[in-house]
Formats: structure tokens, C-alpha cells, sequence
């Protein structure tokens, strides 16, 4: 007899990442032996708030599927806490034809990435505002070429992706 999925319970600042948690088993409400992680994560945003700079931060968290990637991103969003503007976008299996595919609502209209750097710039009202982009590896070029265009303006303070490690040759 399978055992019910039961998602974790919200945790403040977070919840917007609900829909890339929905229908993964597992998910549990602590995270474990991430505690090192986590900590480097918040170092890059505070030494990137201080940093007098022209793009933001960069940080991938690679591995594989089910080791932790999105609920160490959780755990990032609610240490930062919910004044921060935060921004998703999540690549889907099967998303790579779909043009513009995981800029969600943005994707609407003649311009998707110009609707998405607008909602951008009007949203952050402070120094720190976050681009979380999960599943990198299932990005549509439209989606890419937004996100490349976010992370080249003055903000967001911090771009974190996610990805499978094993889809990858790293150098």
C-alpha cells in the first residue's frame, strides 16, 4: 500500500515555488546537511548588496534529480524573507518547443521579455530581488534569451539556477 504524498508545510516567502514542487514524492519539511550550502547562498546576496556592480551575482546548484536543488532554494527564499522580490522561472520537460514556455504568464503578447523585465523593474523597490530559475536544462532559447537579458540589468541582486548535473560537461 503506497503511502499518501503529503507536500511540506508552506514556509513564509516561499510558496511561490508550490507549482515546481507539485507532484514530487519526498519533499521533506527539513532540509538536511545543506546547513554549509545554504550559509554561501546567503554570503553571495549580502556581499553582492555591498558589491557596486553592473550585474548581479551568479549561483548554479547542480546534481541530480531529488537531491535537494529546489529545497535549498526554499530554504534561501525564507532566510531572505518576504520583503524580497522574487522572480521564477521554471523550465518543464518538454518546455524546450514551446517558445517562451517558462516565463509563465509573461510569455503572453508580442514582447514576452520585455513583459518580464517590465514586471522586473516595477517590482523591485529595494536593493535585493532575486531571479530563481529552476531547471535550467529545460529551457526554451526564448526563455534563455529572457533570462540572459534579466541578468545583464543592474538588478536582480542574485541569479540562482538549478540543473541536473549529469546533463553537463564541466571544465
Amino acid at each position: 500500500m503506497a503511502l499518501p504524498f503529503l507536500p511540506p508545510p508552506p514556509i513564509d516567502g516561499s510558496d511561490i515555488l508550490e507549482p515546481v514542487l507539485a507532484g514530487r514524492s519526498g519533499a521533506s519539511s527539513v532540509m538536511i546537511g545543506r546547513a554549509g550550502a545554504l550559509a554561501r547562498l546567503i554570503d553571495l546576496v549580502d556581499a553582492a548588496e555591498i558589491v557596486d556592480g553592473d550585474q548581479p551575482a551568479v549561483a548554479l546548484i547542480a546534481g541530480e534529480a531529488g537531491i535537494g536543488k529546489t529545497r535549498l532554494v526554499r530554504e534561501l527564499l525564507a532566510a531572505l524573507g518576504p520583503g524580497v522580490p522574487t522572480f521564477i522561472v521554471a523550465g518543464e520537460p518538454g518546455s524546450i518547443g514551446r517558445a517562451h514556455g517558462a516565463l509563465g504568464d509573461f510569455s503572453t503578447g508580442d514582447d514576452p521579455t520585455g513583459c518580464l523585465l517590465r514586471a522586473i523593474e516595477e517590482g523591485v523597490a529595494k536593493a535585493t530581488a532575486v531571479l530563481v530559475v529552476e531547471d535550467v536544462h529545460w529551457l526554451d532559447a526564448g526563455s534563455a534569451a529572457a533570462v540572459d537579458a534579466i541578468a545583464r540589468q543592474p538588478w536582480p541582486t542574485l541569479v540562482l539556477g538549478t540543473l541536473w548535473a549529469a546533463l553537463f560537461t564541466w571544465i
